[in-house]
């Protein structure tokens, strides 16, 4: 269960006059969330954490057919510094045509006090083919 909210500010915002394709996009959130979390596995244990969650998110339009993307997190424990998640989530897509693009992903998750038997890292890379109709 999670319940939150908080705002963001513009650090970044390019917008191409009409001879240009490149367009890009910064912007910075800082905000908090109450998080519940129940793991039924042997031990069975319940969180009730507070946390800051802090991001960055870049969106860059390259040209008309390559794109780039990036999210990154900050969560850190209100009550415990030492507390922390990092999450990163990203992606290149290069247009093909107009209805066919190429998408590389990249998923990064970290938690430095991760509950029992649960990886301090997890980091997932895909690629695909993307249809739009």
């Amino acid at each position: 269960n999670l319940l939150g909210g908080g705002g963001r500010i513009a650090l970044l915002r390019f917008l191409p006059d009409s001879s240009q394709h490149t367009r890009a996009n910064i912007f910075l959130g800082v905000g908090a969330m109450w998080e519940n979390e129940e793991l039924t596995e042997t031990p069975v244990t319940e969180t009730f954490i507070i946390r800051s969650t802090n991001y960055l998110s870049i969106n860059w339009q390259i040209d008309d057919r390559i794109s780039w993307n990036l999210i990154s997190y900050y969560q850190v424990s209100l009550d415990r510094f030492s507390d922390y998640r990092i999450l990163m989530e990203g992606s290149w897509n290069f247009s093909l045509s107009q209805k066919i693009t190429f998408r590389t992903s990249l998923n990064l998750r970290y938690d430095n006090e991760p509950p029992e038997n649960v990886k301090k890292h997890d980091l997932v890379v895909t690629n695909g083919i993307l249809f739009n109709f």
